[in-house]
């Protein structure tokens, strides 16, 4: 289950009754409202899911690539260009054995650190306060 605050318009979730995947068109008190995005179900119809069916999507490679990344950067890194900038993620454990999901690297004072992601959503959320663009899928010639 995903907690709602972590949610805004746009981001993706699964269904806990079905494989289908939906963007969230509405946020409710106990419901969210999703536009299926896939042909596992109702193609492009809305539906309503109660919060307890809401679960949050696992951030693998094959989503990063859905989204534009490519490999085409240092082992252990995958990145997105993006308004004349890269946007770059280093793949679970290069950064050590405790880095289980993909990660975002800064250095700010002096110091690095990093925001590590798990799931599709919080990906989209980061993305967008960084860029101020919103992380999509891509048709193939886009990549």
């Amino acid at each position: 289950m995903i907690n709602t605050k972590e949610l805004r318009l746009g981001n993706l979730f699964a269904n806990i009754e079905d494989d289908s995947i939906y963007k969230v068109t509405k946020i409710n008190e106990d419901t969210i409202e999703g536009i299926c995005i896939n042909n596992m179900g109702w193609f492009g119809e809305q539906h309503f899911h109660l919060i307890e069916q809401v679960l949050p999507i696992k951030l693998t490679e094959e989503w990063l690539l859905k989204f534009g990344f490519n490999k085409d950067y240092k082992k252990g890194y995958i990145g997105k260009y993006f308004s004349n900038q890269d946007f770059v993620l280093t793949e679970p454990f290069v950064m050590g054995d405790w880095q289980k999901g993909y990660a975002f690297e800064f250095t700010t004072g002096g110091w690095s650190k990093y925001k590590e992601f798990n799931y599709v959503h919080e990906l989209q959320n980061f993305y967008f306060t960084l860029t101020s663009e919103e992380l999509t899928q891509v048709s193939e010639g886009e990549k």
